[in-house]
């Protein structure tokens, strides 16, 4: 397959035609995909998280330069509020990031979150796996906002970052914000808060809870104007890499990611299938919902036939 042969060797054009094809579904997406096991496993996977004008942007065109520096070739996927009627796409402010549009050594995609919960469509998942074909060493994945109950990201990438700005009032509002407890690496993104240094005592108070952890996360500050902090954040990501790499983690890890994969796939399945089935029996659910059945038993009734 010319396309896969393309796309193993690093071209840019090939690379942004599979992951079209992956995202719209389009014929020859699942064999695609089949093809593509072998040459994953190498990229570090990483999300930002947190909300809506935090500075998440910002961040990621910092770590951008820092890695173009040490030669690596970088994916991000960029995930956006999606139009509830066309499930196009709203690009929100990434300024920072449009010089890099043309960088050989990185590669850009804007994706629609097409109304998820939380942001993650089930398409991100194999769009992460073209960008590891691609030859990418390090993927960023920028989240629409911060779900408290969402953790459906854990289950793509490696390193989980948590971006969050100290001006939070209580103790109770801090623990709310961007599951805490997850994040591997917590940054706070304004280093002139007056409420800086009470909000990274706090943190690092909720850090010292948790118990035999063999890995503790990291706090750190940031800034947009002055720059600062980038190159910690940068070292954080590294050290977090070497100690899955060391920890044996990292093959754990990916193992959880493919299982979790297994589930979500015939759980996409099956929901495709229902909704098949109901589109075919259109005028059967009607027709008992007008003679007076319940949902619950039509409901029943069409999985004990179909299923």
């Amino acid at each position: 397959m010319e396309l896969l042969k393309n796309l193993i060797a690093g071209q840019e054009k090939a690379c942004a035609r599979c992951l079209s094809l992956v995202e719209n579904h389009r014929e020859g997406y699942l064999d695609l995909l089949e093809d593509i096991y072998p040459y994953l496993g190498r990229a570090y996977k990483v999300a930002l998280t947190g909300p809506p004008g935090v500075g998440k942007s910002t961040l990621i065109a910092g770590l951008v330069e820092e890695y173009i520096k040490l030669d690596k070739k970088i994916g991000l996927l960029l995930v956006s509020p999606s139009s509830p009627v066309s499930q196009g796409t709203f690009l929100g402010d990434r300024i920072s990031l449009a010089k890099f549009f043309a960088h050989p050594n990185v590669f850009i995609r804007s994706v629609a979150s097409r109304g998820m919960e939380g942001g993650l469509a089930p398409e991100i998942s194999s769009m992460i796996k073209i960008l590891d074909a691609y030859g990418c060493d390090l993927i960023l994945l920028e989240t629409v906002g911060s779900c408290p109950l969402n953790t459906e990201v854990l289950d793509l990438v490696d390193c989980l970052v948590n971006v969050l700005n100290p001006d939070i009032e209580d103790e109770l509002q801090l623990m709310e914000t961007g599951n805490i407890e997850l994040g591997d690496i917590l940054v706070l993104n304004k280093l002139d808060d007056k409420n800086l240094e009470r909000v990274k005592i706090d943190l690092e108070m909720i850090l010292d809870l948790r118990e035999d952890e063999a890995y503790r996360s990291y706090v750190l500050v940031t800034s947009k104007n002055p720059a600062k902090g980038i190159g910690d954040l940068r070292k954080a990501l590294d050290d977090h890499k070497t100690y899955l790499e060391t920890s044996g983690m990292w093959e754990k890890k990916r193992l959880q990611q493919k299982e979790k994969e297994v589930y979500h796939w015939m759980q996409n399945q099956l929901e495709e299938k229902l909704r098949q089935n109901l589109r075919n029996q259109e005028k059967e659910v009607i027709e008992a919902l007008e003679e007076g059945e319940s949902p619950y038993k039509v409901a029943l009734n069409l999985l004990e036939r179909d299923f």
